[in-house]
């Protein structure tokens, strides 16, 4: 063109008038242009994020930036699984003398100078740590009674000795009321119960589902938000949209079941598929007799039961009325198989889904809590099939949002290909006839590597949402394994000596504090720092990231010379 020309002559006037030898060279960069380089303003608390960042990959320009995420996230997912007030203690002081100690004019190694980076990291590492060793109520593997617990164990005021093998703890104050819920965290007598580990287990696992599911669907969002802002609705409508019907139909719908599960008053639901004596007791609760009339119950409580009467003019039935008694017919008095009267087991045979008031379906017929891992396999596996539902056409529910998934499988893997086919037609109409094959055949090459990369996407995301949900239970994992740990090291160390004589108790606090450093302080702090990381790489940045952006650098003849060679 006129103007390319005018450029070259330009630079060729400038160069003579230089009296320079070499020759000028100017050329048109090919399009497309090539994408801007990035860069983001950093301080001493965001460095660190950015670096982990841009380490996986360098966001593109004007992309979603995951650093500030993860500058909120990766702290908190590490004190998940490294959650003890005592440990995590130890790492906070460690940060904040990191934060002290720092001096920006110094010149320091690259270990030092690591560490030293990434001091407010550390500290807020250290930070949550203690948040979740509170909510864990762990304090080098020991319960801490900073609030009294709930719970009583009889003979536990003569000291632990006193207490029997097998004793059931009873709570102070009614169930369901504020006095009987610990303020903070968990309550100290699971860390004395026969059953520790499998209240911590099932509580752990659900917290890191319901964590994890969260993040996903957070980066699978802010794809969404990226393809807003770049102006691609194909990517907008028939990507992100069928990504968040199909996590939303399952896997948010998992979250829903836990958070319902931990809400409902179970309790109060098997007492209302209970028989009891109509103005006597009820069946065991927590250890506890239940009075009839008792706000264990929810419901209203009846005012009559018409069941048959024993010798002594007892009536049996549930809280809102049901008969639990009948006479047969020779006018002997039957007890219900669900109820034992003086250690006698009764022969009239009621199930569950005769007593529960709810009718909710299944064999529970909501009056008994479900096994979560068994309901939500069996909606794929057994659609419409709800053995022990948690709420009203459960079922109905539940096929419609297995209908939703499946059907946004199929237009995430075609309708992008297709439309993105239908495009090419169009802008190949305009080309004259003798041109026509070899469009033709450019367009077949075009879609066919258009339907691959979505189907690898489309697999990709589909499996992943599983493979990655259960990727979180790491979470649970490392979480479970640095408590044991602690308490392994602080019984065989210090409860095995303390009691022997000063020297031992010496040495076996010496034991104690070495292997607490360097198993727990050290190695389980770098292995609780690499899974979180490798959660935000695989399973959150997956999800939207594409982290294949240029970094910005600024121009400097210096870098140019120094990285030039002389021939």
């Amino acid at each position: 063109s006129s103007q390319l020309a005018s450029a070259r002559a330009a630079v060729a006037d400038a160069h003579s008038s230089m009296d320079l030898s070499m020759p000028s060279l100017l050329q048109p960069a090919p399009q497309p242009w090539p994408s801007p380089p990035t860069h983001f303003e950093t301080n001493s608390f965001t460095y660190a994020y950015q670096e982990f960042v841009n380490t996986y990959g360098v966001p593109r320009y004007r992309e979603a930036n995951p650093a500030l995420f993860t500058a909120a996230t990766f702290p908190f997912l590490f004190g998940v699984m490294y959650g003890d007030i005592g440990h995590g203690t130890c790492l906070l002081l460690a940060g904040l003398f990191l934060i002290w100690s720092h001096n920006p004019d110094s010149k320091y190694d690259e270990m030092t100078g690591g560490l030293y980076s990434a001091k407010y990291m550390i500290t807020a590492m250290g930070f949550f740590a203690i948040y979740a060793g509170f909510i864990y109520n762990d304090f080098f593997s020991l319960g801490l009674n900073l609030f009294t617990s709930r719970y009583y164990y009889e003979g536990e005021d003569e000291g632990a000795e006193a207490v029997e093998g097998g004793t059931v703890a009873t709570l102070t104050s009614e169930y369901g009321s504020s006095e009987s819920i610990y303020p903070v965290g968990m309550d100290p007598a699971w860390h004395v119960s026969s059953n520790e580990l499998l209240f911590f287990n099932s509580f752990k696992m659900k917290l890191s589902v319901v964590l994890g599911i969260i993040q996903m669907f957070g980066g699978t969002c802010l794809k969404g938000s990226n393809a807003l802002y770049f102006g691609e609705k194909l990517d907008f409508f028939f990507e992100f949209l069928p990504m968040v019907a199909f996590a939303g139909s399952l896997f948010i719908y998992m979250i829903i079941l836990i958070v319902m599960k931990w809400s409902i008053n179970w309790n109060s639901r098997m007492l209302s598929a209970s028989c009891c004596q109509f103005g006597g007791l009820c069946h065991t609760i927590n250890g506890e007799g239940t009075e009839w009339g008792s706000s264990q119950y929810e419901g209203e409580w009846a005012q009559q039961c018409d069941s048959a009467a024993d010798d002594n003019g007892n009536t049996y039935c549930t809280p809102w009325g049901h008969s639990c008694a009948a006479n047969d017919e020779d006018g002997n008095f039957l007890y219900s198989n669900q109820i034992s009267i003086d250690g006698v087991a009764g022969s009239v045979q009621y199930s569950t889904v005769d007593l529960c008031p709810l009718d909710y379906g299944g064999s529970g017929d909501g009056c008994q809590p479900p096994n979560l891992i068994t309901l939500l396999i069996n909606i794929a596996l057994q659609p419409g099939n709800v053995d022990e539902p948690l709420y009203a056409g459960q079922p109905a529910v539940q096929n419609l949002l297995l209908f939703i998934a499946f059907a946004s499988v199929p237009i995430l893997l075609l309708a992008k290909p297709y439309l993105l086919s239908k495009q090419h037609e169009s802008s190949h109409a305009t080309h004259s006839a003798a041109d026509d094959d070899d469009h033709d055949h450019d367009e077949e090459h075009g879609f066919g590597e258009i339907l691959i990369h979505q189907a690898i996407e489309t697999i990709e995301f589909v499996l992943g949402m599983v493979s990655n949900t259960a990727s979180y239970l790491r979470l649970w994992a490392l979480s479970l394994a640095h408590s044991k740990l602690a308490g392994v090291f602080w019984e065989k160390a210090m409860l095995s000596t303390i009691n022997m004589n000063f020297f031992a108790a010496f040495i076996g606090f010496g034991v104690f504090a070495v292997v607490t450093t360097g198993v727990l302080l050290m190695m389980d702090v770098l292995e609780c720092f690499l899974h979180a990381l490798r959660l935000h790489w695989v399973e959150f940045q997956n999800k939207f990231y594409k982290a294949d952006g240029v970094r910005f650098v600024p121009f400097s003849f210096a870098t140019i010379l120094g990285e030039a060679t002389i021939g």
